[in-house]
């Protein structure tokens, strides 16, 4: 089987076997600083792909427990939106502030409230 997209609460996978839903199953998982091991119940199951040579299914997966996320800096942590709300100073400028990045595109007129 392949991950193909995987959170705390859930799993979906792709593969030749076709899990039945309602099927309960222990799954592993190795983390930087250990191993994990869930429960998880097939949620549902449906055709992929198919190809001359064989059949591939997908699987969602529920977890019976929250995953413990990885202890991993954040790497999309630049890229955030802002979370203040944007500040017109007089130069016409918008600017935003959230932490350490200064964020600044052209303004628009905006009508005062």
């Amino acid at each position: 089987m392949v991950i193909v997209n995987l959170s705390r609460s859930g799993v979906l996978v792709e593969g030749r076997l076709r899990p039945r839903p309602g099927t309960r199953c222990e799954l592993e998982f190795a983390l930087p600083d250990a191993a994990v091991r869930v429960g998880a119940r097939v949620v549902r199951c449906f055709v992929a792909r198919v190809d001359p040579a064989e059949v591939r299914y997908r699987a969602a997966l529920m977890f019976e427990t929250l995953v413990p996320a990885p202890h991993t800096p954040d790497l999309l942590a630049g890229y955030q939106v802002p979370t203040r709300p944007l500040v017109r100073p007089r130069d016409g400028v918008v600017a935003a502030r959230n932490g350490s990045t200064d964020l600044r595109a052209p303004s628009r007129p905006v009508a005062d409230a």
